[in-house]
């Protein structure tokens, strides 16, 4: 679930690949809903993001796919057929999708890609978060690329990899952050069920 920055709309997905777009002010009455078809996402949808000025969505599934939606003033809502494009040219607000140019080198070497459940980064954007299979909040400094000063692979023995936090006793299933800040980040663990 997202609300998009104008406080207009919630995008809700699920595991059945299917995005829902409700209105706010006329108390979460559906706007449109983007239906499993050729264009839509061939698995569970596990992100959604909005862009700054809250014209477009980005999506994600466990498939690894990301589309890219254009959303109107009232909620429609139209594939972008430009998705790449747009992803580089847009400010988006979060960044829940695991897969993307910044994100590329927060998988652990021989992980398949189900190991990391959440990923969001700080409203600055100077740190990306994930939260993993392990029960471990994972901070990295923005972008994660391969071999880099940020990314699990040291660079000639270069500086740490990023900082890892065990708190939760099994997986790390959702990371929030407060505020435009990261001072605070809570995280909610999946069998431990706990929030920290």
């Amino acid at each position: 679930m997202a609300y998009s920055p104008n406080n207009k709309f919630l995008c809700v997905g699920n595991h059945s690949q299917n995005i829902y777009i409700f209105s706010v002010a006329h108390k979460y009455k559906p706007c449109k809903a983007i239906y499993k078809n050729k264009l839509a996402m061939s698995s569970a949808i596990n992100g959604i993001d909005w862009s700054i000025e809250s014209d477009a969505l980005r999506t994600s599934s466990q498939a690894g796919e990301v589309l890219v939606w254009s959303i109107n003033e009232k909620g429609g809502r139209d594939f972008d057929t430009h998705g790449e494009q747009t992803i580089a040219k847009k400010h988006w607000v979060t960044h829940t999708i695991k897969r993307g140019w910044c994100t590329e080198d927060i998988y652990p070497s021989g992980e398949d890609g189900s190991h990391i459940n959440d990923v969001n980064w700080c409203a600055s954007k100077e740190y990306i978060f994930t939260g993993d299979d392990w029960g471990q909040l994972n901070v990295y400094r923005n972008p994660v690329r391969l071999n880099s000063k940020a990314g699990r692979k040291k660079k000639r023995g270069g500086d740490a990899p990023g900082k890892f936090y065990r708190a939760h006793s099994e997986h790390v299933m959702r990371i929030a952050i407060d505020g435009d800040s990261a001072d605070r980040l809570f995280t909610v663990g999946g069998q431990d069920q706990c929030l920290i």
